[in-house]
């Protein structure tokens, strides 16, 4: 089968595609959870409307009733009608003014009853934020981080996918060599200097995990930061649009266990563990037992070993490609957390009318 060549800037293109589809179906998603959307995803058995979300659904059901009947339906109209409408709808202001008095009480009520204060717990919640903000700040900087040196290293794989599976085979056996247009023996040719070109070899490959790995574990360090202080749930709270992102990333500060670099991330041990596993010694070992007889049991394994190699070669893009979808999370997490501490012009502006 045909693989198809995917360069640099083509995939640079279609990550930062996927990430503005991601990005949309969020706010989508929000949007309908907003208004209590989860009852189209779950059953009715295990779906619970919270209240909010009814307030919410219910304010919108009223609003689109509302809008329906006072519709103009004639050729005249003025658009106080509307408005009439829904002062004719509210509550009268004398029957308001007897209820106020007994709103105020069972006010004063709520704020004495609980078994601790109202303000105190508003100080511990806003005290919990500013703590959890101070450390997403952090976090985000280990993310940027992280997803550059992750963004580099994706490139660089993809580059190099032919040459690390050549490198494997070469520690398994010399003679062997592979190359995109596949598995060549260097002992069926006679003469040496018909030997083919072997793309790893002569040349050290440019692969190096160093940066990587201290971002990983700086990011660690930020997430071990957040949970031994007792504020992931806060954290994750305060930046719901992001979550997704920090999800697909697979650096989520909630999880108890470290970064899973050896299966997210492509460092030098997680790519040592899958050339090892797929590129193995026991493959060519059946092609060496039968080499030279030409019998159908050595062309078979020569055809296994040639597809494990060429399997493994495009698995190695297909992870790069991963990477670099990663990366890109990471850096759109970064980017959203940055433009939620700098703040709107609407947050701005009401921060500026506060002071």
């Amino acid at each position: 089968m045909q693989s198809v060549r995917i360069d640099e800037e083509t995939l640079e293109s279609l990550v930062g595609r996927v990430l503005v589809e991601m990005l949309l179906l969020e706010r989508v998603r929000a949007l309908l959870s907003f208004f209590g959307g989860r009852l189209l995803t779950e059953s009715l058995t295990q779906f619970v409307l919270r209240p909010r979300e009814a307030l919410r659904l219910g304010a919108l059901g009223v609003g689109a009733i509302m809008a329906w009947t006072t519709w103009p339906h004639s050729d005249v109209w003025m658009p106080t009608d509307l408005w009439d409408a829904l002062a004719r709808s509210g509550p009268d202001w004398d029957a308001l003014r007897v209820a106020l008095p007994v709103i105020v009480l069972a006010i004063g009520v709520a704020v004495v009853l609980p078994r601790a204060p109202l303000l105190d717990r508003i100080r511990a919640r806003d005290e919990a934020a500013k703590d959890a903000n101070r450390m997403l700040a952090k976090w985000s900087y280990g993310a940027f981080q992280l997803g550059d040196a992750a963004r580099a290293r994706a490139y660089e794989v993809h580059r190099n996918a032919a040459a690390l599976v050549d490198r494997r085979l070469q520690s398994l056996h010399p003679a062997l060599s592979y190359s995109s247009d596949g598995l060549v023996d260097d002992r069926q040719h006679d003469v040496p200097v018909l030997a083919p070109f072997r793309p790893g070899s002569g040349r050290a490959l440019s692969l190096e995990d160093g940066a990587l790995v201290r971002a990983l574990q700086n990011l660690q360090a930020r997430s071990d930061e957040i949970r031994e202080a007792g504020l992931a749930d806060v954290a994750r709270a305060l930046v719901p649009s992001v979550w997704p992102f920090i999800v697909r990333a697979e650096v989520d500060w909630s999880m108890g266990e470290a970064l899973v670099t050896e299966r997210s991330f492509l460092t030098d041990a997680a790519l040592e563990k899958r050339l090892v596993s797929r590129v193995t010694l026991t493959l060519v070992n059946e092609y060496e037992r039968g080499r030279g007889t030409g019998s159908p049991t050595h062309v078979l394994a020569y055809e296994r070993l040639e597809h494990a190699a060429r399997d493994t070669h495009h698995r190695l893009e297909v992870w790069a490609v991963d990477l670099a979808l990663q990366a890109g999370c990471l850096a759109a997490a970064h980017g959203l957390l940055s433009r939620r501490l700098l703040g709107s012009p609407w947050t701005r502006l009401l921060s500026a009318a506060k002071a």
